[in-house]
């Protein structure tokens, strides 16, 4: 039986019939709740290890392979959370294994940080509010924009398009052009049910494999 990525029970058996009862590791529920500007919006939260005896604890790999994280929240390359991240609108329930740890939220390029140090105890549940603001970085008329984008449509990506979308609007993006590999795929229908029609202005396009 596993959990985060690690063992936490195992039996071995004879041939035959057996009634076998593992004992599970209980992780801890942050309640994450991200805010700009006092607003709920889409944010990005990274769960750290606080000291070595923590990191030393809940380091592991998923499935036994992948890169290494710690604490696993979930799979690397599958929706949120996943690797030691996690994606927030509103207050989001995160299941972290116990130990001491660093709370660190990015709103994207134009916001502040955030920071907050909690311990996690197996079984019990905690409110963290973690408020970002708006910087004056960016000069009118000046956009962001990232022109190669591959969602779950694509070979090489197990992303899915509500996280994906979740993530570029946690990442302050303002154009975004979808370029599957061989697939044409359109965000607008879940910009719009995620409440975020006209912050994020969609391009649509493909990447033909040779």
């Amino acid at each position: 039986l596993e959990a985060f990525g690690q063992v936490v029970d195992e039996r071995r058996l004879a041939a035959g019939q057996h009634t076998v009862v593992l004992e599970r590791a209980e992780g801890g529920e942050l309640l994450l709740d991200v805010t700009v500007d006092g607003a709920p919006r889409e944010a990005q939260v990274f769960v750290t290890p606080a000291d070595t005896a923590t990191r030393d604890a809940v380091l592991a790999r998923f499935l036994s392979s992948f890169t290494a994280c710690a604490p696993l929240l979930g799979p690397l390359h599958g929706g949120s959370p996943a690797c030691n991240r996690a994606l927030v609108r509103g207050p989001t329930p995160v299941l972290v294994p116990p130990g001491r740890y660093v709370l660190r939220a990015s709103g994207g390029l134009t916001t502040s940080l955030a920071e907050a140090r909690v311990e996690v105890q197996g079984g019990r549940s905690q409110r963290v509010t973690l408020p970002l603001v708006t910087l004056p970085l960016v000069p009118a008329g000046v956009l962001s924009a990232d022109f190669h984008v591959h969602g779950g449509a694509s070979f090489d990506s197990a992303l899915p398009d509500t996280t994906r979308v979740q993530a570029l609007l946690a990442a302050g993006l303002d154009v975004v052009a979808s370029t599957d590999h061989d697939v044409v795929t359109r965000y607008g229908g879940l910009v719009d049910a995620l409440g975020a029609s006209g912050r994020l202005h969609l391009m649509t396009g493909i990447e033909s494999t040779a």
